[in-house]
């Protein structure tokens, strides 16, 4: 399994995967190019899978020359290839770590720009195993926008190309990857860690609602706190709160100052998963309005949006990206347009609708027990794999 950061508080189903491969008897080994930013607070994780890191902290000039080195005494005849090839210096740790972790069947990669890496080591002839690449959101949405480059290696060189909703597999065809090599495989949870209770609220009571998202343009957050602004000054005691962290942190601050609504808009911050799971069963609502950033960013499935189900959260969401395709959108979630009236109009309504939620919650369990559990998950990469080495062997003989 090939990452860029590993382990990340905001990427769960990569550790998910991993833990319920082993568990199948696969084994695994995690190639990560550095550490994750929250590795300090996940540092079980770290004892429990011990990842490689391919590009240690030194300089890149120290670095690339010690990997050439090792490189050329394992593959002295491809190495001056990938040396010549490996402008930017990243080609050659990476090829020097696959080298040091022992015999592979597949190669599977998260994010598009690690799968681009595998693809050109692959068409160098340097990998002869198979390759999966998984392509999770901003790493298609804003080469489809023409916000990042296209890549240049995934479709000559991925066996495999994996997305998780209808609107990915739309946007992989649309920069050019093959139909026949792109393929649909929704992510999912395990239900069992979620508990489930059905949410009740009167007029008059206090409200409490939730947010769990990066704090990046994409997630919207500025909308979710003027929604909020808009029930307090309607005389409702509402009390909000944000889990993540990102670079829109201080401005939706500052608009939570500018509305007067400080006091009641809690930001958490990064926090352990265990927290995430408290505070999803403490809540009423569950807010999540997205819109397409300016650099392209959309959301392609939303993890979160299944765990909040499987709570029994009733949500209000916008359409956008592969959110429709991840709720059950006017069973278990209000599903609205991408603007700021929608979303207040949509709180509104979703408020006036309470008798309904134990009913939203039931359907929200169930949607997500029929098509969003990590066994189904993890049965589809199974039969990934299988037919890919199935494929290699029959080739080779």
């Amino acid at each position: 399994m090939v990452v860029n950061q590993f382990p990340e508080l905001s990427e769960t189903f990569v550790v998910d995967q991993v833990r319920g491969l082993k568990a199948r008897g696969f084994r695994v080994t995690v190639l990560r190019r550095r550490p994750g930013a929250a590795v300090d607070q996940l540092q079980a994780l770290e004892s429990e899978f011990s990842p490689t890191s391919w590009q240690p902290v030194q300089p890149r000039w120290r670095r690339w020359v010690r990997n050439a080195m090792a490189l050329m005494r394992m593959r002295p005849k491809q190495a001056w290839q990938l040396l010549a090839d490996d402008l930017r210096g990243e080609l050659v740790p990476l090829m020097a770590a696959i080298q040091l972790g022992g015999h592979t069947d597949v190669y599977h990669a998260h994010f598009g720009p690690q799968g681009e890496l595998l693809a050109r080591l692959r068409l160098l002839g340097l990998l002869k195993q198979p390759l999966v690449v998984s392509l999770h959101g901003y790493d298609l949405t804003r080469v489809a926008a023409g916000c990042m480059p296209n890549y240049r290696y995934l479709k000559g060189g991925a066996d495999r190309v994996i997305v998780t909703t209808g609107f990915m597999q739309s946007k992989a065809e649309s920069i050019g990857l093959g139909a026949s090599q792109v393929q649909r495989l929704p992510l999912g949870i395990e239900l069992e860690d979620f508990v489930f209770q059905t949410r009740h609220w009167m007029p008059g009571q206090p409200l409490h609602l939730l947010t769990v998202a990066r704090l990046v343009p994409q997630k919207a957050l500025d909308r979710a706190i003027l929604a909020v602004a808009s029930l307090v000054q309607q005389g409702i005691e509402v009390r909000y709160r944000i889990i993540g962290d990102g670079p829109c942190r201080r401005n939706l601050l500052n608009l939570c100052r500018e509305q007067g609504v400080e006091h009641c808009v809690e930001f958490l911050g990064g926090v352990p998963r265990e927290v995430v799971k408290q505070q999803l069963a403490d809540n009423h609502l569950f807010l999540f309005p997205c819109t397409v950033s300016d650099l392209g960013d959309e959301e392609g499935q939303g993890i979160v949006l299944l765990e909040a189900q499987a709570c029994g959260l009733p949500i209000l969401t916008t359409q956008h990206g592969g959110i429709p395709e991840t709720v059950a959108s006017g069973l278990s979630a209000f599903v609205v347009r991408d603007d700021q009236d929608a979303v207040n109009k949509g709180l509104v309504a979703l408020l006036d609708a309470h008798a309904k939620w134990p009913e939203m919650a039931a359907h929200g369990r169930d949607h997500v027990a029929r098509n969003f559990t990590v066994n189904q998950h993890l049965d589809g990469l199974q039969s990934i794999y299988a037919g890919l080495v199935a494929m290699k062997h029959a080739y080779e003989h």
